[in-house]
């Protein structure tokens, strides 16, 4: 019984050992693939020495050193195959690959004479062949053995890769990307490869092809920072900015030292309108040099197009202290200190931008908006004037350029200019309300009150925003029926004035006064009364009131 139980357990022992070494293998090709060279040539040096004839373990101990660098090691370890298998095809690979590394070619043809000799003519041969002709550059001979290794297999992905090589050293570019394409197909997986036929797409300014193989490498290594910084400049160059600063974005990450691709990262954030990250790159560089004209040049654009104004000047201020303005940073300079009233400067940065760029119609607006302010009314007709005349449909320019000449009393130049505007804004309210004045001001009475009539009709659907110009359009209207002496509708238009100027005393009088020419004496009465509740000095109502009392 003993001895079954102890048969059984060697059993056991025996079974598992394959398991064992086959974990032992798994374990280093896995150091492989993570690039532990070194480790993992010690894991296969264990397979081996526990078992002398384990031909794949053998196989990967030769791989490993070749790796790593150890090129004797790997060589012996590639011979020793063949004392177990004189037709092991790897065997003759690894030692022909040794020895091209080391420069042996006259070795490398020899070990290769040897292996077509005891494999008859494999075509794996004739790949390693290839490249030992490249390698040492016989750039024909290498056509010819990737040629047949693409005959024997016209689906072998590393004879068309190997054909491509050959064609690259012969500077027949096009013909090497064919290859390359050709190779991609029958193996997706090859990312250096991808890398160089996008490097090719580039250099041939084949933007598209290049940006989407440089894509296929990230898909398959997305820590390929190269490949990420490649994409994101042809996304510059295509003007796609928004792709490009999520690819800069990737590689100025893990490269924070690199300034200029920075710049560039910052320059498609600006350009994307990412003003917010875009600060926090130029926050970057300016860390690194605080004068970089660049960063302080897009600092002061992006607060700006975030109304940060204030921040905006500070950085503008910074900048022309390293360098000059261009005409839109002399724009939007000029712009900040406007919307912060500082007329002066303003308009002084806006005249350097348009001295710079004479086309830039919409500064006309602002500049005549400041000399406004600053009470220069010619100044601020002139540009009001540029304004329309490089835009004629522009109506509000008509406005300020009617009200200028208005504050300097010319009147008719206004009226024309009111006329224009009301025709591009029929319903423009304040239109109609500036024309009354200045017809009023012209003393044309009567063309005054349509205006105001016009005005009031306007605003009368909306009378709760415009309470003061209804109160000032109903004023105007009673005056001009009073000096006609037309009562009746002076009358309603005075009710509708007090509506919205109750505290007005004069109109309130006007009121009782219309009311006692139309003989309501019983309302002029109480009118007169309500004049002197709010002005109990008031004369003209108490004389009122006097004649009133003559006819009790």
């Amino acid at each position: 019984m003993k001895r079954i139980a102890a048969i059984f357990a060697l059993v056991v022992i025996i079974l598992a050992l394959p398991t064992v070494g086959q974990d032992k293998m798994t374990a280093g090709k896995t150091m492989m693939n993570q690039g532990h060279f070194t480790e993992a040539a010690a894991t296969f040096k264990k397979l081996v020495d526990a078992n002398p004839r384990n031909i794949e373990a053998m196989v990967w101990l030769s791989k490993a050193y070749l790796k790593a660098g150890k090129l004797d090691s790997a060589e012996i370890a590639a011979k020793n195959i063949l004392v177990v298998d004189d037709k092991n095809v790897d065997a003759y690979m690894l030692i022909t690959e040794v020895q091209t590394a080391g420069k042996r070619y006259a070795d490398a043809y020899a070990t290769l004479r040897k292996g077509f000799k005891q494999t008859k003519n494999n075509p794996a041969l004739s790949l390693q062949l290839g490249w030992l002709h490249l390698a040492n550059d016989s750039t024909s001979q290498a056509e010819v053995a990737f040629s047949q290794a693409k005959q024997a297999n016209p689906k072998n992905a590393e004879a068309y890769y190997g054909l491509g090589e050959a064609y690259l050293k012969m500077g027949a570019e096009p013909v090497a990307l064919m290859q390359f394409e050709e190779s991609i197909k029958y193996d997706t997986v090859q990312v250096e490869l991808r890398s160089k036929m996008a490097d090719l797409y580039l250099k041939d300014r084949r933007y598209n092809e290049a940006a989407k193989m440089y894509i296929s490498v990230l898909r398959h290594d997305p820590d390929n920072d190269m490949a990420a910084l490649e994409v994101g400049k042809i996304y510059m160059l295509a003007k796609q900015y928004a792709n490009a600063t999520h690819y800069l974005g990737k590689y100025v990450t893990k490269h924070t030292e690199d300034q200029k691709t920075w710049a560039l990262y910052m320059e498609a954030l600006d350009k994307s309108r990412q003003y917010e990250s875009a600060l926090e790159a130029a926050e970057h560089l300016l860390k690194a040099n605080p004068q970089d004209p660049l960063a302080l040049r897009l600092s002061a654009k992006a607060h700006f197009m975030m109304k940060q104004y204030d921040k905006s000047i500070e950085f503008y201020n910074k900048l022309l202290a390293v360098d000059t303005l261009s005409a839109d940073e002399s724009k939007r300079f000029g712009k900040a200190y406007y919307t912060q009233k500082n007329d002066s400067l303003a308009i002084y940065y806006m005249e350097k931008s348009l001295a710079k760029d004479s086309t830039q119609s919409d500064l006309f607006n602002e500049m005549g908006s400041s000399y406004m302010r600053m009470k220069q009314w010619e100044k601020a007709a002139r540009m009001f004037e540029k304004k329309f005349q490089s835009d004629t449909t522009y109506a509000a320019a008509y406005v300020n350029y009617a009200l200028c000449n208005m504050a300097n009393k010319n009147f008719d130049a206004g009226r024309v200019a009111l006329h224009k505007a009301i025709q591009l804004r029929p319903t423009y309210i304040y239109g109609h309300l500036y024309l009354a004045r200045a017809l009023a001001s012209m003393d044309s009475l009567r063309a005054a009150r349509q205006s105001y009539e016009t005005a009031a009709a306007l605003a009368d659907s909306v009378k709760e925003n415009y309470k003061n110009e209804l109160g000032e359009a109903y004023r105007y209207i009673t005056f001009s029926y009073l000096v006609e002496k037309v009562y009746q509708p002076a009358l309603t238009s005075v009710t509708k004035a007090v509506e919205f100027r109750p505290e007005d005393v004069e109109l309130q009088l006007w009121r009782a006064q219309i009311l006692h020419a139309l003989d309501r004496r019983d309302e002029a009465k109480t009118q007169y009364e309500k004049v002197l509740r709010i002005d109990p000095k008031n004369a003209d109502a108490k004389k009122g009131l006097d004649i009133l009392q003559l006819y009790n």
